[in-house]
């Protein structure tokens, strides 16, 4: 436990220097929150609310609990984020992979202790009925985001005009699905089913919002007439090089001392026109998202003395 506390405290001390280094920024200068938004998902660590949707602080309410589920404390806080926050969508952010849907309540009764047991099961004679009433477990992720969507919406203390949604995220993937694209499901066996179909679905999409924010990905720096003709440049320097390295046979032959020497002075010439040249390229506005690796082949090199 010392351990974990000493690496939160740490956690904080670099967090405070990434703020006096104006990395981070811990004012907001907007209302709370700036989107009419609330997020209710699960407690598992896997979700990153913030990194997932790529929220700022400040922009949304989230609770979280086991299983994003609809209980009485999330509705507490939905009613004050509603009616104090004008808050006017909530999100059920449900999850493949939920750990509530692996709780098996006939093996945890067994860990409660008897106080816990009697203050779950007070109210009732069926201690299986209240344990489930309470911890709440479900079977199948797809089933729990339409319940829990319609709990909301039905819930007297909500009014009509909030829009109620439901959202699926995939933590081995980090997509997310809404509403539309699985609510044809009714089931989890039946969403899985079709998973690598919607899958694809989603990839195709992802490329056509790529050539959206092109300009992000490729930059939108124009070309200086100065970097055109060190271009040229570098190109004559290569070409240079090329006719250089035409004197060394290098096709399994053997070479000096001498001769190793001045080959390696070529190829540290040719790393450095190289990495001349990438820094040049990398100004030229190339709209293409996936680069080729590059195979450098090096002959080997065997070394002799000449004799006299």
């Amino acid at each position: 436990m010392e351990d974990i506390i000493k690496s939160m405290i740490n956690g904080n001390n670099r967090y405070q220097w990434e703020i006096l280094q104006e990395n981070q920024k811990i004012g907001i200068d907007h209302i709370i929150p700036k989107y009419p938004l609330l997020i209710l998902t699960c407690m598992d660590p896997r979700i990153d609310v913030h990194r997932i949707f790529q929220l700022e602080l400040g922009d949304a309410f989230v609770l979280r609990n086991a299983g994003n589920q609809y209980t009485e404390d999330a509705l507490r806080s939905i009613l004050i984020a509603v009616h104090e926050n004008n808050v006017k969508y909530i999100v059920v952010l449900g999850h493949l992979d939920c750990g509530m849907k692996k709780v098996r309540l006939d093996k945890l009764k067994y860990k409660l202790n008897s106080q816990t047991l009697k203050q779950i099961g007070q109210y009732s004679t069926n201690y299986q009925f209240a344990l489930q009433r309470f911890f709440k477990t479900f079977v199948d992720e797809i089933t729990n985001i339409h319940n829990q969507v319609d709990r909301l919406k039905m819930t007297i203390g909500i009014p009509s005009e909030i829009k109620v949604i439901g959202m699926l995220y995939d933590p081995s993937t980090g997509w997310i699905f809404p509403e539309n694209e699985f609510k044809k499901y009714s089931s989890y066996v039946s969403f899985m089913h079709n998973y690598q179909k919607l899958l694809q679905q989603k990839r195709m999409t992802h490329i056509d919002f790529l050539e959206t924010i092109e300009s992000e990905i490729v930059g939108t720096e124009p070309l200086e007439l100065g970097d055109i003709n060190e271009k040229s440049e570098t190109v004559e320097i290569l070409d240079e090089i090329a006719e250089e390295n035409e004197d060394f046979n290098l096709k399994a032959e053997t070479v000096t001392e001498v001769e190793y020497r001045d080959l390696q002075q070529i190829l540290k010439k040719n790393a450095e026109v190289i990495e001349k040249s990438m820094n040049i390229v990398s100004k030229i506005q190339i709209p293409k998202i996936f680069i080729p690796k590059i195979r450098v082949h090096i002959p080997k090199v065997n070394l002799y003395k000449k004799e006299d």
